[in-house]
């Protein structure tokens, strides 16, 4: 039987990778306190790794999790920042 990888069951780890995400969108500016905590909360009843997505949609696709597969897009790479 197949399963897609969505489906899957969520690992401590992939929870961990989600909540430190998380932090960092808080720490750009990116949610408010609230909504991290919200969210932060989604990921601690999360059973499924599909159960993430809704989380990470409205955030830059850098900022998602790998255990987010449906925010796994290609994306430009990332031009070096130069120090003077």
């Amino acid at each position: 039987m197949s399963t897609s990888y969505g489906n899957f069951r969520i690992s401590d780890a992939e929870r961990s990778e989600a909540i430190a995400t998380l932090s960092r969108a808080l720490g750009e500016g990116r949610l408010t306190m609230d909504e991290f905590d919200s969210r932060c909360e989604a990921v601690a009843r999360a059973q499924f790794l599909s159960d993430l997505t809704p989380l990470f949609d409205d955030l830059p696709t850098t900022a998602a999790p790998a255990a987010v597969p449906a925010l796994l897009t290609p994306s430009e790479p990332l031009s070096p920042v130069l120090s003077l």
